[in-house]
């Protein structure tokens, strides 16, 4: 059985070991949607108004 927060850990050690700060704002934003709903995401986004990352 998969452990739900597998997917949350992946993107966290993408932005860990990735150069760049583009792209590990794009990896915090990807944990952050394993972790909540989209919809949460996206509020919270729309909120606090963070910039897209760009996928290494």
């Amino acid at each position: 059985m998969k452990d739900p927060r597998d997917e949350a850990v992946k993107e966290l050690i993408m932005g860990l070991t990735t150069d760049g700060a583009h792209h590990k704002q794009y990896y915090l934003e990807q944990a952050f949607r394993a972790l909540c709903e989209s919809e949460y995401v996206d509020n919270a986004k729309s909120e606090f108004q963070w910039q897209d990352g760009i996928p290494s």
